[in-house]
């Protein structure tokens, strides 16, 4: 089984969970649980010297989390081609440098 094959690590999670509690439980519990974790990690400031602060929204853990994952499932998915996964991804992270970077260089130079 490959770590990058989506498709072979949904089969394989998807073998253990037939169980309609097990199903419950990962659908009450384990978004909540990822959702409560965001939000409280939301408030942790990142003191990283090359990512400008933005006093509209800092850089902090969950913005790094949530980029890391989508960047883990884009490069896991077999339907995009890999020319597409560098795309995306880089028009992603453009997107959020344009997003950010210009708010945080206006400000500092207030």
């Amino acid at each position: 089984m490959g770590i990058t094959d989506l498709e072979e690590q949904f089969t394989f999670y998807a073998s253990y969970h037939h169980s309609t509690l097990n199903k419950l439980i990962h659908i009450g519990c384990v978004w909540p649980i990822l959702w409560s974790a965001f939000v409280l990690s939301e408030y942790i400031p990142l003191q990283v010297p090359f990512i400008p602060e933005n006093p509209l929204h800092p850089p902090n853990i969950t913005l790094i989390t949530a980029l890391f994952y989508a960047g883990v499932y884009i490069m896991m998915d077999k339907k995009v081609k890999d020319a597409r996964k560098i795309e995306a991804i880089h028009a992603g992270l453009a997107r959020l440098a344009k997003l950010v970077l210009p708010q945080a260089a206006s400000v500092r130079q207030k």
